[in-house]
């Protein structure tokens, strides 16, 4: 007889008064204490159970917080890039490089350690794909940095005080179009914000929707159309279509 089903025995003969000898009620008290026993087990291996699967959802959180940081980490170095490039692409280059305004380190991460370390804990892949992006990053910089000389010194020879005329004079001594340099920078940041973003889509769960909610009560008009462009992004980013070309 299991010690619950004694237990049972136990309290009913109990209160029907049944008499007993001396064995019985020992036996009767020992299964008691028996059933007791076994509750008491059962509830501990429930409450660990409890605590464990409690401990397990917690370290699941932590690792879950620790991935959404480094993915909008580098999520943000790309959306950096992206406005970057879109910037490239509506400007007159030569003319931004005239002024002062286009610099290679504009297009660096400000903290190289901290997006490497973002990076790795997204995956291998996403590591080594985000490696080979800062490399042409840094590669595109130094394109970048060389064009600007160029057109500078280009400039310079021109002897010329009009904007126009130097630009002129530039686009006429340069050993190749101009505009074909100007396209192939406007091309490489855009294919460097892709190739960070290809790095970071290597996370697991990246398939899922991401979505923004942003105020609806956003008082700038700038801040309502940037935060239209992120989420517009955002979803050409989870469907898998280029998202930066736009």
């Amino acid at each position: 007889m299991q010690p619950l089903e004694l237990l049972t025995l136990g309290l009913a003969i109990f209160f029907q008064g049944i008499a007993m000898d001396p064995m019985e009620w020992l036996t009767l008290g020992l299964a008691f204490f028996a059933g007791v026993q076994v509750l008491i087990m059962f509830k501990g291996e429930a409450r660990q159970k409890a605590e464990r699967a409690a401990d397990e959802a917690a370290a699941r959180r932590r690792r879950d917080e620790a991935v959404d940081i480094a993915y909008y980490t580098c999520y943000a170095e790309h959306f950096r890039l992206w406005a970057l490039a879109k910037r490239f692409a509506a400007s007159d280059l030569a003319q931004l490089a005239l002024f002062g305004l286009l610099r290679p380190e504009d297009l660096l991460p400000r903290d190289w350690g901290l997006l490497t370390e973002m990076l790795g804990r997204l995956g291998p892949e996403a590591g080594s794909l985000g490696a080979m992006a800062a490399s042409r990053t840094h590669d595109l910089a130094a394109s970048v940095g060389v064009f600007v000389a160029t057109v500078v010194e280009l400039a310079n020879r021109s002897g010329s005080d009009d904007l126009a005329g130097r630009l002129q004079y530039v686009k006429d001594h340069t050993s190749e179009p101009l505009g074909e340099m100007e396209n192939r920078l406007r091309t490489g940041a855009f294919d460097v914000a892709e190739l960070l973003m290809d790095a970071i889509r290597h996370r697991p769960d990246m398939d899922k929707v991401r979505q923004f909610h942003f105020r609806n009560d956003l008082r700038s008009e700038l801040g309502r159309r940037i935060a239209r462009e992120i989420e517009e992004h955002s979803a050409s980013i989870t469907s898998g279509k280029k998202g930066v070309a736009g």
